[in-house]
């Protein structure tokens, strides 16, 4: 877990941190569901239950492709746009303050 992981999972949970890193690196078209598992690290139960809550608060959307269920983070809502700030302020903030 890198140094800026570290202070996300102080400010929104572990999981739903590495939730949103895993959300933020997958490509625009999304992920599948094991492929966020397995870049966060969760198991499925704590995945399902963090992308509910993500997709609750409309900083993902879930869509069917074939049989699978593909998660896509909303980049343009104004939540994800802070959490992405505050990504950034976190690595600044470490690459000064070291």
């Amino acid at each position: 877990m890198t140094r800026t992981t570290a202070r996300l999972d102080d400010l929104l949970g572990t999981a739903c941190a590495r939730l949103f890193e895993a959300l933020a690196a997958a490509p625009d078209a999304g992920a599948h569901t094991r492929e966020l598992g397995r870049a966060a690290g969760l198991s499925l139960s704590s995945l399902q239950r963090e992308l509910a809550g993500l997709v609750a608060l409309g900083a993902a959307k879930a869509a069917r492709r074939g049989n699978r269920v593909v998660y896509v983070l909303q980049r343009a809502e104004p939540l994800v746009k802070l959490l992405f700030a505050l990504l950034i302020g976190l690595k600044l903030k470490g690459a000064w303050f070291r």
